[in-house]
């Protein structure tokens, strides 16, 4: 992480750096994944420089209005500030941090949220406020805290149980001189195709 950020600072922008994109990554997206990073390895409290960055990132994450601005790093942002608070014991911070992310819509509650959000959960579980009433009301409230779309179906197909992905696809299919409808079911991971006549 030290050898990205001597490398950021001998970067030169140039026309096509004014073009952005998806894979435009800005100061303030290089900080919150380096906080990231730090919380994922153990790392960090809020009186070490963990925990400043952590600040810095929910700071910055913080204005809808910046170019960079994106609901879920805003979201990670703030899940990491929380680890970092309960590494310090400090559970009323963690849920300051947290509050936005849990408030969210759930059309807005993609995976990538939810797995951060989890994260914190397992972070309360080691906290020595674990047993405290807030911590075990936070940890119920994280465990509801579910995704915008279902997981896919499970199918049962070769004896095994695999994620299933049904799709209704009409094609002509030529038996025995007889042109049919099909509907084939296929599933993910599968090479086999079950073909079946649609009604």
């Amino acid at each position: 992480m030290e050898q990205a950020a001597r490398r950021r600072e001998r970067v030169e922008p140039d026309d096509l750096d004014e073009l952005g994109g998806l894979l435009t990554f800005p100061v303030e997206k290089e900080l919150y994944y380096r906080v990231e990073t730090e919380v994922l390895l153990g790392q960090g409290a809020t009186g070490t420089a963990t925990g400043a960055a952590a600040e810095q990132a929910v700071a910055a994450f913080s204005l809808p209005d910046a170019p960079f601005w994106a609901f879920g790093d805003e979201a990670g942002a703030r899940c990491n500030l929380a680890v970092v608070r309960l590494h310090d014991d400090e559970l009323d911070g963690a849920v300051d941090a947290l509050r936005p992310v849990l408030d969210l819509p759930p059309a807005q509650r993609n995976r990538g949220i939810v797995v951060s959000a989890q994260r914190v959960h397992r972070a309360l579980a080691h906290s020595p406020a674990r047993s405290s009433l807030l911590a075990r009301e936070l940890r119920e409230e994280i465990t509801q805290y579910s995704p915008s779309a279902p997981r896919p179906p499970r199918c049962r197909a070769d004896r095994r149980v695999l994620p299933c992905i049904r799709s209704a696809v009409t094609a002509s299919v030529s038996t025995c001189g007889n042109s049919a409808p099909m509907t084939r079911r296929v599933c993910s991971r599968s090479t086999a195709t079950h073909a079946r006549p649609s009604t």
